[in-house]
């Protein structure tokens, strides 16, 4: 941990140790929930909805930080060094849900898994297509003028350091909108894992739902 942080990353910390005590929570009422036999189904559904909300959380402070300094999501100095390894875009890979749920979900039908395969299909094409964009972006900062700006700083006149200020301010924007699509990309994909796209209805049996609940919870996805 970094021993300055500017006021919304110091913020941000403070939030994130909270919200992984209250995540580790929900991975015990989960647990409780799946192994008792007095928890009724009303009382299961609203269990799964706090945790959507938990997460619903999660992205909207790190909505808040991303728009103070996009730039500090790349580089999170609240998370360890092997975390940041992990990172793909300032987050999880969307697809990883399938990977670390993968057996928590059994004895769907025929069509659940079709409809599961069509999931994994359009996440992994929004996927390479989010990539793509934030390579284009990278791409840009490395052309021969933006680098030449970069390498004078200290030397510019006037006139090019607004124009480094409005080439950073770009890239800036650029990199938010990438950020916005990922959690957007994340956010759903949750959510199509979880429910079926028409009307609402679970996907398997709700105690199936919580055992993937519990999978995510327990692995930590949410906390990149």
């Amino acid at each position: 941990m970094a021993d300055h942080q500017n006021p919304s990353e110091e913020n941000f910390v403070n939030f994130f140790k909270g919200w992984l005590v209250r995540q580790q929570s929900f991975l015990k009422q989960l647990l409780h929930s799946i192994s008792s036999d007095t928890t009724n189904q009303q009382q299961q559904t609203s269990l799964i909805q706090q945790v959507l909300a938990h997460y619903q959380e999660y992205y909207d402070e790190k909505a808040k930080i991303a728009r103070n300094d996009v730039f500090l999501l790349f580089c999170p100095l609240w998370l360890s060094s092997f975390e940041r390894s992990l990172l793909w875009v300032a987050g999880y890979k969307p697809s990883l849900v399938f990977k670390i749920v993968d057996g928590a979900v059994k004895d769907l039908t025929a069509e659940q898994t079709l409809r599961m395969e069509e999931v994994k299909a359009k996440t992994g094409k929004k996927e390479r297509a989010l990539m793509e964009t934030l390579v284009r972006f990278q791409e840009s900062v490395a052309a021969p003028p933006m680098l030449a700006l970069v390498r004078q700083v200290g030397r510019l006149t006037d006139g090019e350091i607004s124009s480094l200020d409005l080439t950073i301010e770009a890239l800036k924007t650029a990199m938010l909108q990438v950020i916005e699509g990922v959690d957007s990309l994340c956010k759903s994909t949750l959510l199509s894992f979880i429910f079926k796209q028409e009307g609402g209805d679970c996907k398997g049996t709700r105690k199936e739902q919580q055992l993937a609940w519990c999978e995510i919870n327990g692995k930590g996805m949410f906390s990149q």
